[in-house]
């Protein structure tokens, strides 16, 4: 209960920092909105690209990839997103949408909220092994992101297109997922040499983990705007029976079928039942942003989904025992 706690107490108190830090900046003159902007952006930064791939590498140093089953869990996380996709566009065709909504809706069923809040549970509840599974898990997301959500959230877009760009090639520049990447395979290059992990990684780890997620979650709670909500019911129904019910209703079974619960004295099962049942993810504002969608829709089913963890971590503290 310790641990549940915590992790709430955690992600609630960084949105809330966030939202007093945004209605804060918004008294102030321009300029310093602007530098607050840039402070938050550095923030993120330091996080994505100082301290995630410190945690990131050594908790893979040290966790047993020895079973061949974990080959699967990529893959499973794939499919997580790949079903929150094509639910949430069908909903939107369903509730016959225009482009426009349609687009924000495939783009809220597109993007969990895996590398800040899933990573954090994870580790909250399950220590440097659900991190490294939830590293894991989450392997194919910023492909996915990048080569599918992204191109597909741009057709919706009644915006002129613009000239085409080699996506692979701005994936591989792209220093978060180039850093991401790299520190998984260093990760697993010294787990498999047999290099002993230094004591006091572990210890640097319980302070490097929840503050990566601390920072990132500060500049979630930044971006919130909760003016529309009420706008958008059933819509923020429909997202929230796809991220809380369906996929993981879909995801579990599939886990289970596989014995994916014998592996890690259950630890990895574990792992994939909190990330299948997470909020939309920032990337689903990013993308309504970007190509001019209904970001409002986007943001409303955003922040609601978010806000219903405060329900759902501890049903699935419960679930899992």
């Amino acid at each position: 209960m310790l641990k549940l706690t915590y992790s709430l107490l955690l992600i609630i108190g960084g949105l809330v920092i966030g939202q007093i830090i945004y209605i804060w900046s918004k008294r102030i003159s321009e300029d310093n909105i602007q530098k607050m902007n840039k402070a938050i952006y550095i923030i993120r930064n330091i996080a994505f690209l100082g301290l995630a791939p410190v945690a990131t590498l050594s908790a893979f140093w040290i966790v047993d990839l020895s079973s061949i089953s974990i080959i699967i869990v990529p893959f499973i996380g794939l499919g997580a997103l790949v079903l929150g996709s094509v639910s949430a566009y069908l909903l939107a065709r369903i509730f016959k949408h225009n482009r426009k909504e349609q687009g924000a809706m495939f783009c809220c069923g597109s993007s969990s909220n895996l590398g800040n809040i899933g990573s954090l549970l994870c580790f909250a509840l399950f220590g440097e092994v659900g991190f490294a599974f939830s590293a894991l898990y989450r392997l194919f997301e910023p492909l996915y992101l990048c080569l599918i959500v992204y191109p597909t959230a741009k057709t919706f877009s009644i915006e002129k297109k613009d000239e085409r760009n080699n996506r692979l090639l701005r994936i591989i520049k792209d220093p978060i997922v180039l850093v991401y990447f790299t520190s998984i395979f260093v990760g697993f290059i010294l787990n498999f040499s047999g290099a002993p992990r230094p004591s006091f990684v572990t210890n640097l780890n319980s302070i490097i983990i929840p503050l990566t997620s601390f920072l990132l979650i500060v500049a979630i709670g930044y971006t919130m705007r909760l003016s529309k909500i009420s706008n958008y019911k059933k819509e923020i129904v429909g997202i929230s029976f796809i991220k809380y019910v369906l996929t993981p209703i879909v995801i579990i079974s599939i886990s289970l079928i596989l014995n994916l619960d014998e592996i890690a004295n259950g630890v990895l099962f574990k792992t994939i039942v909190v990330l299948c049942a997470l909020p939309c993810g920032f990337n689903s504002l990013i993308s309504t942003q970007m190509y001019k969608l209904d970001i409002n829709l986007a943001n409303s089913c955003w922040i609601v989904t978010t806000g219903l963890l405060v329900v759902v971590i501890p049903l699935i503290w419960i679930f899992i025992g």
